[in-house]
């Protein structure tokens, strides 16, 4: 895992991380994984805003992508990062459509692209 990432809709993130570790090593380890896990955001972003959902909703007409890939989608629009996504028919696909200079990949693909940077 990298060391500096944006955390889109933390609820699930955090809520995943703490009960997946919290299962197999026990609370204590997860509240040090979470912790740990806290110094590696960059940016914590929590898309619950009325708002915010009705702009990603636009998002996800846009570009007609199913409304949860759409939070991931519209994240890397603002930060204007790289989006590597293993559904390429339903996702990539039609993001390139739309946007054809948009830095999407599939994940087979995204090493390379990095490498070439």
């Amino acid at each position: 895992m990298g060391t500096s990432f944006v955390l889109y809709q933390p609820t699930v993130c955090i809520t995943e991380l703490y009960n997946g570790i919290g299962r197999t090593k026990g609370e204590p380890a997860a509240k040090k994984a979470l912790k740990d896990f806290y110094k590696m955001v960059y940016h914590l972003e929590d898309y619950g805003s009325r708002a915010q959902c009705e702009r990603v909703g636009k998002t996800a007409l846009k570009y007609r992508v199913y409304s949860a890939d759409a939070f991931y989608l519209q994240t890397s629009l603002d930060f204007k990062t790289m989006l590597i996504s293993l559904d390429e028919e339903d996702f990539i696909d039609r993001i390139k459509a739309k946007d054809v200079g948009y830095n999407v990949f599939h994940a087979r693909d995204a090493v390379s692209e990095l490498l070439e940077r």
